[in-house]
C-alpha cells in the first residue's frame, strides 16, 4: 500500500511541534507562492525528533487544520453561534488569526491610495472582528445580550444620523457604566488591533510610495540630461 495514502496518527508532542513550526514560518508560508521546500523542512524535522511523516502528509495536516478553524471561525460568526471547545483552536487563532488579516491587508497593490484602501477593507471588518472572538472561547456568550447589543448600536447610529447634538439615553447609560462585558472588551481589542494595522499598512505603503517617487525624479532627471547634452 502508498504509505502516502496511510493514515498516521499525530500524537499531542508531534502536533505541538509542527504548531511551533508554523509559527515561526507564518511569514514564509504567507508571503511564498512555493510552499514545498517548507513542508519538506517541517517533515525533515518532525522525522528527526521521531515522527515518520513525509511532507505531504504535513501538508495534509496543515490544510486540514486551517480548514477546520475557519469552519469554526464562521460558527463563531453566527449570532447563535456556540462557544468552541476544540482543543487546537486558541492555538490555530494565534498562528492564523490576526496574521490571516495582515496579510489581507498587505496583499493589494502597494501604490493604491492610503485612503482608497482604508475604504476598500472595511469591508473585511466582519471577519476581522470574528477571528479576534477569544472571548468566546472562555466562557459562552450570552446571545441576548448580543442581539441587544446590534439593536442598540442600530439605533444609536439612526439618533446621531439625524440629530447629533442629542445623545441617546441608551448611549449615556453605557458611556456611564464602567464595566464591560468579556464581549465588548473583546470588541475593543478587534478595534485596537485593526487601527494599529491600519496605521502601519499607511505607513509602509507611505514609504514605498516615497521611494517609488524618488526613483521617478531620479529617472527622469538623467533622461533631461541625456536630452540637454
Amino acid at each position: 500500500m502508498d504509505s502516502s495514502r496511510k493514515t498516521i496518527m499525530w500524537v499531542s508532542k508531534y502536533e505541538q511541534m509542527l504548531f511551533d513550526m508554523w509559527e515561526e514560518n507564518i511569514g514564509i508560508l504567507n508571503g511564498s507562492e512555493l510552499k514545498s521546500p517548507t513542508f519538506v523542512e517541517f517533515a525533515l524535522r518532525l522525522q528527526g525528533a521521531g515522527f515518520n511523516v513525509d511532507w505531504k502528509k504535513v501538508r495534509s495536516k496543515m490544510d486540514n487544520l486551517t480548514k477546520r478553524y475557519k469552519a469554526v471561525v464562521r460558527e463563531l460568526r453566527k449570532p447563535d453561534g456556540k462557544r468552541t471547545h476544540w482543543r487546537h483552536f486558541k492555538r490555530l487563532h494565534r498562528i492564523l488569526g490576526p496574521r490571516m488579516s495582515r496579510k489581507k491587508l498587505l496583499s493589494s497593490t502597494p501604490f493604491l491610495k492610503v485612503d482608497e484602501q482604508v475604504n476598500s477593507d472595511a469591508n473585511e471588518s466582519d471577519e476581522l472582528l470574528a477571528e479576534n472572538f477569544d472571548a468566546l472561547i472562555e466562557e459562552p456568550l450570552d446571545h441576548s445580550y448580543y442581539t441587544q447589543f446590534q439593536e442598540e448600536h442600530v439605533e444609536e447610529n439612526e439618533n446621531y444620523s439625524t440629530n447629533e447634538s442629542v445623545p441617546t439615553m441608551k448611549l449615556e447609560k453605557r458611556i456611564a457604566d464602567p464595566v464591560m462585558t468579556p464581549f465588548e472588551s473583546a470588541m475593543i481589542e478587534v478595534v485596537k488591533q485593526r487601527t494599529n494595522d491600519l496605521n502601519q499598512a499607511a505607513a509602509e505603503r507611505l514609504e514605498v510610495l516615497n521611494r517609488h517617487l524618488s526613483s521617478t525624479i531620479e529617472f527622469q532627471n538623467k533622461v533631461l540630461n541625456m536630452l540637454s547634452n
